[in-house]
């Protein structure tokens, strides 16, 4: 990586910065380091106060550029960007530059932070740069406050900048032919942190004349999204890494072999750890049918547990610590299991949802109590059940009978019927009268009505096998 952006640098100024970008990263990625370390090390590449926020535990890291906490108040986001994962958006990353990409003007009086070198900002006064060359090389390493104390994740320590600088820390290699020496060409120089050598990640410039004054490091910089954007990736993948990601949507393997009948306790154990679930922790499932996305309808049901979501065939699965059967939304067709094993949760919800209708889109499967053995049953008998073939026929014959007869029964009075349907009670009274024909018995009876609601259920049972 080193060598190819050598060679790009004589072309393309902007391409070489954006390899020495992805190279920083990806050695940060390589020795594992945790998010405190990862804001400290943009911190100091940036030049200014870098950020990082995590939208599932409302955690927020923002460093100064000298590696330590950023004490004062939280600045403007002149440049931010998303930290997705599976699709999902988990939290941002950005940058709070004086007078940034996006011209946010500095308040007033307000003092400059200084950069990592001890520099003042526009206003402050600046060292003198060496003859020969218009910028001293930007060293990404220098002793400072030691930052938050504890290792970083992978188990790595880095203790303020000098974690950095142990990240980055290289012997110098050998300079390709025709840029060894003295030459200003050179895109690499070596700085002494500690007992180390750190490595530079400074783009070769033009010489200017001796006493110019040295660029802003405040000052809008081209290469901020790339640098945002491998942060986020950094933070993407180190949430990954060390916990469960606050994202809904997961695995169907996983949720699968979490649910199914087939699978040992200890892999069943294995999957729902992979997922967050702690052990010993009840976990509740719903099977639901909808069109909305299912991590949608996962934060709704359950805004303050863990939830996680997946689509198994044609119904969807969501695995939830809790759930709210309140905040189910319009048009999904739930069934909520009890909070036991994961398999019969499972095993249950698919039950309930079989019982849900447009006018009870949400079942759970402990109140459906006897009613539940009817899904038991086998089909080839449901089918030759008198009461269910005479419901079928009416069916047929006529859909606004079969509404009227599964409002009567919903209701189990005329006049609540009635107004259920928006219709008159007499209108509604003579419907019933030629539906207890067409039964071949009296449904306003209270035994009829029980037998009226047992065959219409079982006949939707049939048509959701």
């Amino acid at each position: 990586m080193e060598a190819l952006a050598v060679r790009l640098s004589g072309l393309d100024p902007y391409v070489d910065g954006a390899i020495r970008i992805v190279a920083f990263y990806d050695t940060l990625m390589r020795r594992r380091v945790d998010l405190p370390a990862l804001a400290r090390a943009s911190a100091g590449l940036a030049e200014c106060v870098a950020g990082i926020r995590l939208h599932g535990t409302g955690r927020v890291i923002r460093m100064s550029p000298d590696g330590t906490e950023a004490k004062e108040p939280a600045g403007t986001m002149t440049v931010s960007a998303p930290v997705t994962l599976d699709d999902e958006e988990i939290g941002r990353v950005w940058l709070e530059r004086v007078g940034g990409p996006r011209g946010v003007p500095r308040a007033a009086g307000a003092p400059e932070a200084p950069g990592p070198s001890g520099r003042a900002g526009p206003t402050g006064p600046r060292r003198p740069e060496p003859s020969g060359s218009s910028r001293t090389a930007q060293v990404l390493a220098a002793p400072a406050a030691p930052a938050p104390s504890g290792p970083a994740a992978g188990g790595s320590e880095t203790s303020g900048w000098s974690g950095t600088a142990r990240v980055l820390a290289a012997p110098a290699a050998p300079a390709p032919p025709g840029l060894s020496g003295g030459s200003p060409a050179a895109g690499r120089s070596e700085t002494s942190a500690g007992s180390r050598t750190a490595q530079v990640l400074a783009a070769p410039e033009a010489p200017a004349p001796s006493g110019s004054p040295e660029p802003c490091p405040t000052s809008p910089n081209p290469l901020d999204d790339v640098l945002l954007d491998r942060l986020a990736i950094a933070v993407a993948a180190v949430v990954e890494r060390y916990g469960p990601a606050r994202t809904t949507m997961a695995d169907p393997a996983l949720v699968e072999l979490a649910v199914s009948a087939d699978c040992e306790e200890a892999a069943r154990a294995r999957a729902l750890r992979l997922l967050g679930f702690p052990p010993g922790l009840p976990v509740r499932v719903l099977a639901v049918r909808s069109r909305l996305p299912l991590d949608d309808i996962g934060a709704r049901v359950c805004p303050d547990g863990h939830v996680k979501a997946a689509p198994l065939a044609d119904v969807g699965v969501l695995l939830a610590t809790a759930v709210d059967p309140a905040r189910v939304p319009a048009g999904v067709r739930a069934g909520i299991g009890d909070p036991d094993s994961p398999e019969r949760s499972w095993r249950q919800a698919r039950t309930a949802l079989r019982f849900t209708t447009a006018r009870e889109p949400v079942v759970h499967h402990a109140d459906l109590g006897a009613l539940a053995l009817l899904a038991e049953i086998p089909a080839a008998a449901v089918r030759e059940n008198p009461d269910v073939v005479a419901v079928a026929r009416i069916a047929a014959a006529d859909p606004d009978d079969l509404d009227t007869l599964d409002a009567y029964c919903h209701t189990g009075s005329l006049r609540r019927a009635a107004e259920l349907l928006h219709r008159h009670h007499s209108s509604v009274a003579r419907r019933v009268e030629q539906l207890a024909r067409a039964m071949g018995f009296d449904v306003t009876d209270p035994a009829g009505l029980g037998r009226a609601r047992l065959a219409l259920t079982a006949w939707r049972l049939l048509d959701d096998r």
